[in-house]
């Protein structure tokens, strides 16, 4: 993205991030929809021919890509002996965190919150609907994220959606009001703090590197190590609730989390590339 579309990264950003955010959520429908009218292994295995499909056609850009390496000038690509790793870079560790972090938060909520509001009184059916606004709320971020990073307090406003959606609207489920409109809110506020928190992640891998190379690095670390600790996440809190019983201690972790990933935001704007460890 960096090499190719150096001066149109925000708007590549957006529609890398709007498109993968509207197939995860059309994609979650329609497994749901696949299942109640098959079986879970007709609905894997017609999900498994769809990505060998895609796969099957990504091919051809793997020989671009290498086309285009060769093309290319050494200053644009830079080898990687050229640079140290960047699992040895501070900020590139923040910025790890930052997506690890932003990642745990969405799945726990995604696979969670069906089974909370249940709790609260909600039926199944209007558990289900407010998880599907949750998603639905993520996509304005995929626009609105990419517009306001280019201004002088973009960032610092985009963190503050992410408080304000992981945090304030979180601990808002813990409200002992069943109000069907009120927890769709919740959820929408819930939703756009997710995908702004995404975008941004997607955004510093290209903000604080300067050549492809170190973006594809970044992203590579970031992406590994953030998905790993994002595993464990819908794990840790089911058993969290488990041994508790209840899920305020899960809503709390989780909104205690959102903060330490707005300050973790807030570090990583405030530093330079990955490459030059000075802060503002």
């Amino acid at each position: 993205m960096k090499d190719h579309y150096a001066h149109r990264t925000e708007a590549i950003t957006a529609i890398f991030t709007m498109s993968m955010l509207i197939v995860g959520a059309l994609g979650t429908g329609l497994a749901g929809w696949l299942i109640a009218r098959t079986t879970l292994s007709w609905t894997l295995g017609l999900l498994s021919i769809i990505a060998i499909i895609n796969l099957i056609l990504w091919f051809p850009n793997l020989h671009y890509r290498q086309t285009q390496n060769i093309s290319t000038t050494a200053t644009a690509t830079a080898a990687p002996g050229d640079s140290p790793s960047v699992w040895r870079l501070p900020t590139a560790w923040l910025i790890t965190l930052f997506f690890g972090l932003q990642s745990l938060v969405f799945y726990s909520l995604l696979t969670w919150l069906p089974s909370i509001l249940t709790t609260q009184g909600f039926s199944t059916i209007e558990a289900g609907n407010i998880a599907t606004i949750m998603q639905v709320g993520t996509l304005p971020a995929a626009i609105l994220v990419p517009m306001l990073v280019r201004y002088h307090y973009g960032v610092p406003s985009i963190l503050g959606l992410v408080f304000i959606g992981l945090s304030l609207a979180v601990v808002g489920l813990l409200l002992p009001i069943q109000s069907l409109l009120i927890h769709m809110i919740l959820a929408f506020l819930i939703g756009l703090g997710c995908g702004a928190s995404f975008n941004l992640a997607i955004i510093f891998f290209t903000s604080k590197t300067q050549t492809g190379h170190q973006t594809a690095d970044l992203s590579g670390m970031a992406q590994s190590a953030g998905y790993l600790l994002a595993a464990f996440g819908p794990l840790a809190f089911g058993l969290l609730q488990s041994l508790t019983s209840s899920w305020i201690s899960t809503i709390l972790t989780i909104a205690i989390l959102s903060v330490i990933l707005v300050l973790c935001g807030i570090s990583i704007h405030r530093r330079d590339t990955i490459m030059q460890q000075k802060t503002q």
